[in-house]
């Protein structure tokens, strides 16, 4: 990407097959899917604080934010490094944390 913030390959971008196709593009929606994933987890964490919700729930809220934050230290650490292979599967490894964090949440918020 460079020095814009929207990678160049979006102006090649002409069928859906595309946006899982050309490199800049995939890591562009996976870097905005880490920032959708922090943002939500923050807002979860800040309403679970905010309302009266159980213990457990506001845990596993505050478990997801810190979860989702390691995982985009880890995501940019793996980056900057060239894609390791201990930090890619650091990154897998802690997604799978992350996701396992968030339907224990779902399954305690009901």
């Amino acid at each position: 990407m460079l020095d814009t913030y929207v990678p160049d390959d979006y102006k090649e971008v002409t069928c859906l097959k595309h946006l899982f196709e050309k490199t800049g593009v995939v890591q562009f929606n996976h870097r905005c899917l880490g920032y959708a994933t922090v943002v939500m987890s923050a807002l979860t964490y800040w309403s679970a604080r905010a309302g009266g919700v159980p213990s457990g729930v506001r845990k596993l809220a505050m478990g997801s934010l810190h979860a989702s934050l390691l995982q985009v230290v880890i995501g940019i650490m793996t980056v900057l490094k060239h894609v390791p292979l201990h930090g890619a599967l650091t990154h897998h490894a802690n997604a799978m944390a992350l996701w396992s964090v968030l339907l224990m949440l779902l399954a305690r918020a009901r």
